[in-house]
């Protein structure tokens, strides 16, 4: 039940309190979408949490890795998330 009221909760709080490194989850989480590939709720739930203790040099990377994600990545690129 916890669970599930912590998976409601980040829902909820939507991306908007996310840092660029925790948005790359939802990202990730759209293209997968995309592909066809499943993306579970628990995986963008752990994928935020992980993400969550970024230092600022790391957040920064983010913010310039997210565009490539759109711009270079195909479907392919996916594997390395469900093998």
């Amino acid at each position: 039940m916890t669970h599930k009221i912590l998976i409601a909760f980040v829902f909820i709080l939507g991306n908007a309190c996310n840092n660029p490194c925790q948005q790359i989850c939802y990202d990730i989480r759209d293209f997968a979408e995309d592909c066809g590939e499943p993306f579970s709720d628990q995986d963008i739930s752990e994928c935020v949490q992980n993400q969550g203790k970024k230092t600022g040099d790391e957040k920064k990377s983010c913010s310039q890795a997210a565009p490539l994600l759109e711009e270079e990545w195909t479907c392919d690129n996916l594997e390395v998330f469900f093998d």
